[in-house]
């Protein structure tokens, strides 16, 4: 009898750490230093795409001037990603409590921002595979004119 009380509490116990560590998962925040590229850049366009509780986005940036890194000069029109959390994604839904835990790990999976067509802007992006993406979460500064 002691046996499967105690399967029982190590399975609780291992289900309440589990679930702790996947609370509290979230994404590292990277340093701008760490950047592979620094640039400054004119947005042209910015598409957005909603997918599982993010907003996907894909800037569109036609650099001005090149302070860090390889692949990209003047001139060039450079595809830049970051997402924000989608803030419709649960309006009106009634959520179970697995689907409110899987949700708290997304809570604060956010960039901090994303720029306005037209506007220019100072980049810190790192290079994944022929794609960048912003450095996470604080991934660009406005430039004023």
């Amino acid at each position: 009898m002691i046996a499967p009380r105690m399967n029982r509490s190590i399975a609780t116990i291992s289900f309440l750490l589990l679930g702790g560590v996947a609370i509290f998962a979230a994404r590292v925040v990277e340093k701008r230093e760490n950047a592979t590229n620094v640039f400054t850049g004119k947005v042209k366009t910015v598409h957005v795409e909603k997918k599982n509780g993010f907003l996907d986005y894909v800037i569109d940036l036609t650099i001005e001037s090149v302070e860090k890194g390889e692949g990209i000069k003047t001139g060039d029109l450079v595809p830049l990603k970051c997402y924000l959390r989608d803030p419709d994604w649960l309006k009106g839904k009634s959520l179970s409590e697995e689907e409110k835990r899987a949700d708290a790990m997304k809570r604060d999976s956010s960039y901090r921002a994303v720029p306005k067509e037209g506007e220019t802007i100072k980049v810190y992006a790192r290079k994944v595979k022929q794609d960048f993406e912003g450095i996470y979460p604080d991934w660009f500064d406005p430039i004023k004119s």
